[in-house]
């Protein structure tokens, strides 16, 4: 039997939904939208490309609505900045749409949600045909250009190996007051290109720490950077040199999932806790930015409103931002916390379950600014294990030309002592 109790409010706090691109329409919300390889539910969302055959693609997601959802699935092919192509060679059409969507009811107890889906890709009706980047749109099945949500995924071409080193450095600029800013990782990406592949048309290496997508770390082939560069010998042989990551801090973590302990409604006043500056105290293990959910089929897989209390001395005068696995690692506006005498508090609605977060500064308002802090608060740590994934792009020039990825590593590691 499940347990009900009286919602008591305790603080007044800013109250955030869940999925930062969700937008409610004709009384339809989508909520915990995930995407994932396969079964792998914590992996990076990454199509593998081998001899003409790809692994499996799955997104899934609860629905909040009081008649059955009539939805599509829209996937668009993209450019290296998610900027989905208009070129009718890439448009893939005809095998770009997943409709009518088939959702399965909830348990009519589950408090936030109403159905689910899950589905996988590609199948009969979905291809991928290009290495890249590509979006999906969560869409009306009448009209299209009705999106209630969206996500992001990569499909990659494994054409050759990548040998990759991380070690241990420190910043070359200048040193910081505290000198754990200073600390750094020299990452070294090899790879011999085979001969059907131009090496001039080769573009730069892209590399995503944990799920952190939309702030990338790219080591260019044009230009010149002193903390970012490549080496060639001329033929087909690249070394891509990166001297500036920060391994940063493991994630903080919140975890509501034991239902016997986190009894609803009321979670708020049971695991409300105040966070602190973490920065000389390294974390514990994390899910290098991904999150695990309560099965849908399970009858507390509900959705309650999760407060973050994080408190700062009275002299901190600068902006923070909540940013985690249901943020999808953006930093975004809506997430700023509000600052109620030294303590900066935001509530959001999640489903239960168990997510990974942190904080992030900046010193000026949003708008005014494209510079964020992810270690003031957090630390930052050699022994810190980060899962890498690395890509490379390639200037393809065919259907026109597009944005290519020709090879894919993913792994974690640690930063090595010594060189």
């Amino acid at each position: 039997m499940r347990k009900c109790f009286a919602f008591l409010l305790i603080a007044l706090v800013v109250v955030i939904l869940p999925d930062n691109n969700s937008v409610a329409k004709d009384n339809v919300v989508i909520k915990s939208l995930q995407v994932y390889p396969g079964s792998k539910k914590t992996a990076f969302p990454v199509v593998y490309e081998s001899k003409g055959k790809s692994t499996l693609l799955t997104i899934e997601f609860d629905v909040q609505s009081d008649s059955p959802p009539e939805l599509a699935l829209v996937f668009k092919f993209c450019d290296r900045n998610f900027n989905p192509y208009s070129s009718v060679f890439l448009v893939n059409n005809g095998k770009n749409i997943q409709m009518p969507l088939i959702f399965k009811k909830l348990n009519p107890v589950i408090q936030g949600a109403d159905y689910h889906y899950r589905g996988t890709f590609p199948n009969d009706n979905v291809t991928f045909p290009f290495a890249g980047k590509w979006m999906f749109f969560i869409t009306s099945q009448y009209d299209t250009s009705v999106v209630y949500n969206y996500g992001y995924f990569y499909v990659a071409e494994t054409n050759f190996n990548l040998s990759v080193s991380l070690t241990r450095s420190r910043s070359e600029d200048e040193i910081s007051d505290n000198t754990e800013y200073d600390r750094t990782a020299e990452m070294r990406i090899g790879f011999k290109l085979p001969n059907r592949f131009d090496p001039y048309r080769v573009k730069f290496v892209e590399v995503i720490r944990n799920r952190v997508l939309f702030y990338p770390m790219v080591i260019p082939k044009t230009g010149y950077n002193k903390d970012r560069y490549f080496e060639w010998n001329g033929t087909d042989e690249f070394t891509f040199i990166m001297k500036d990551l920060k391994p940063g801090n493991e994630y903080r973590h919140v975890d509501f999932r034991n239902e016997d302990k986190y009894f609803g409604p009321n979670l708020a006043s049971q695991i409300r806790h105040l966070d602190l500056s973490r920065f000389y105290q390294y974390g514990g293990s994390d899910l290098n930015g991904a999150e695990i959910l309560t099965n849908y089929n399970d009858d507390y897989a509900d959705y309650y409103y999760i407060p973050f209390d994080l408190r700062l001395p009275d002299n901190f005068n600068k902006h923070v931002y909540l940013v985690g696995s249901f943020t999808d690692w953006e930093i975004l506006p809506s997430f700023e916390m509000q600052d109620d005498n030294g303590v900066y508090q935001i509530e959001v609605e999640l489903k239960r379950g168990r997510y990974d977060y942190q904080y992030v500064t900046s010193e000026k308002e949003f708008q005014k600014t494209d510079k964020f802090d992810w270690i003031e608060l957090e630390g930052n740590f050699w022994k810190t294990e980060n899962e890498y994934h690395i890509f490379v792009f390639y200037d393809s020039p065919d259907l026109g030309g597009y944005d290519k990825i020709i090879a894919v590593k993913g792994f974690s590691i640690k930063v090595k002592s010594g060189k």
